[in-house]
């Protein structure tokens, strides 16, 4: 579940994969079910994200303070991906999805997923 080296992604974008598919996914934080309620998504549309996912598409990792009393770290991927075709499109606006998977490895935790603002 989570990478131990010091460079590049904290989770394994397989694991996060997996955890799309079952629609074991928890979307966390006000901004976070603004994004995936504009994009009118549902787990099924989540999940297509997740399936286009590469690690070539990994930006970073960092903590994400979602309240005072909890942070969790994260990764960060962009893709440039297409809402309509609901595929990766050169073409298209780069796309933004931050994410954790839960400490039990039972829950993928969806952070921030959105368009270039």
């Amino acid at each position: 579940m989570v990478n131990n080296s010091k460079n590049g992604p904290i989770y394994k974008l397989a694991d996060a994969k997996k955890l799309a598919q079952l629609g074991k996914v928890s979307v966390v934080g006000k901004y976070a079910r603004n994004d995936i309620s504009d994009l009118n998504w549902d787990d099924t549309d989540i999940a297509t994200l997740f399936d286009a996912l590469e690690n070539r598409h990994y930006k970073n990792s960092h903590s994400y303070k979602l309240s005072d009393a909890h942070t969790n770290d994260c990764d960060a991927y962009v893709i440039h991906f297409d809402y309509k075709t609901m595929q990766e499109n050169k073409y298209s606006q780069d796309f933004y999805v931050k994410f954790a998977i839960s400490p039990s490895g039972t829950l993928l935790l969806i952070f921030s997923c959105h368009y270039s603002r």
